[in-house]
């Protein structure tokens, strides 16, 4: 069944598939990459829903204490920016 449905769904585009199940009545909604559904948010919410920190943009944090989001105090690390330490911490 997974492979009559992945190939009936791979002969078409996203835009496709989405007006072919809203024309069928099917509920749908387009799954985004990262960088989509950020560009959505923000345009939802053009006050300021990113924040930059050291060049990389972030999310608002997802906790909240007593209404309030933590203050950001740096950016998360870069993609291997500590691999050599904590290799040479291993051994």
């Amino acid at each position: 069944m997974t492979d009559i449905l992945a190939g009936a769904i791979s002969r078409r585009t996203r835009g496709e598939l989405l007006a072919a199940l809203a024309a069928a009545e099917v509920p749908a909604g387009p799954v985004q990459r990262v960088g989509e559904a950020v560009e959505a948010l923000e345009r939802a919410h053009p006050e300021g829903w990113i924040t930059t920190v050291d060049g990389v943009r972030l999310p608002p944090p997802p906790i909240h204490v007593d209404g309030a989001a933590p203050a950001i105090r740096r950016a998360p690390p870069r993609l291997g920016e500590h691999t050599a330490e904590v290799l040479a911490a291993l051994g």
